[in-house]
């Protein structure tokens, strides 16, 4: 029995693509990050499956990121890649094709509760205290852009109400699900536009991906004559998914 992961980073799109073949019926595709396993997200039907292309649209930028893919009846798989990019991308997770890179990210801070409450205690000396879960971040989010067009196409995606993912290339452990309780549009130096959100950090939402970005069918149209150019070029149906020629 047999069982591969491969990992075909993306950095123009800010996307890992994942290939995983496998004897038997592959059931599990996992992503490590600092907080442990969590599952990639896919479409619906595409598990369990014996040849799966997936698209992570949430995969940390610019580090080290792990994978692993589990079949039934065969040890688990590990595979490490990187997104070697730049880039500052706010997305909706279901829904990757909904995103926006940030031209210039100017500002973050962030205040969480901590754990230890403390109450005064008529006739005591010393504070009754109260141990409480760590809260999540909240805080205040700067994004500058070029026109007051592209700071309003921000906005629109926070005023959908669904929390979106902002993923950076410079800080581990910052990136953040989060939904925004206000946001303002201002005149910045330079002829520049600030957008600042008042955020709140959510949990990991759950849900199917739905669509892509970076492909379509027009690109195949447009790079190939015909099915048989195209299958000259491409193995199989995972391979011009992937992207992975075989004319080197």
């Amino acid at each position: 029995m047999s069982l591969t992961l491969a990992l075909f980073p993306e950095p123009e799109n800010n996307v890992m693509r994942i290939r995983a073949v496998s004897d038997t019926e592959i059931i599990r595709l996992q992503r490590s990050d600092y907080s442990g396993w969590v599952p990639v997200r896919m479409r619906p039907g595409q598990l369990p499956a014996k040849d799966i292309v997936i698209e992570d649209f949430e995969a940390p930028i610019g580090r080290p990121i792990r994978y692993q893919v589990q079949a039934e009846s065969q040890t688990a798989v590990y595979a490490e890649g990187k997104i070697n990019s730049r880039d500052v991308v706010l997305s909706l997770p279901q829904i990757p094709a909904q995103y926006a890179v940030i031209p210039v990210f100017s500002q973050y801070d962030e205040t969480r509760r901590m754990p230890g409450s403390t109450d005064l205690i008529i006739g005591r000396t010393d504070p009754l205290i109260t141990i409480l879960p760590l809260s999540d971040r909240q805080g205040t989010l700067t994004y500058v852009f070029d026109t007051y067009s592209d700071a309003r196409n921000v906005e629109k995606l926070y005023a959908q109400g669904y929390p979106l993912l902002l993923r950076q290339p410079c800080h581990d452990q910052m990136d953040l699900y989060h939904t925004a309780e206000q946001a303002q549009i201002r005149r910045g130096n330079e002829s520049l536009w600030e957008l600042t959100v008042q955020y709140v950090e959510q949990n990991r939402p759950g849900g199917d991906l739905v669509g892509t970005v970076g492909w379509d069918y027009q690109s195949l149209i447009n790079n190939h004559a015909d099915f048989v150019a195209m299958e000259a070029v491409y193995d199989d149906y995972g391979a011009v998914l992937i992207g992975v020629r075989n004319d080197g």
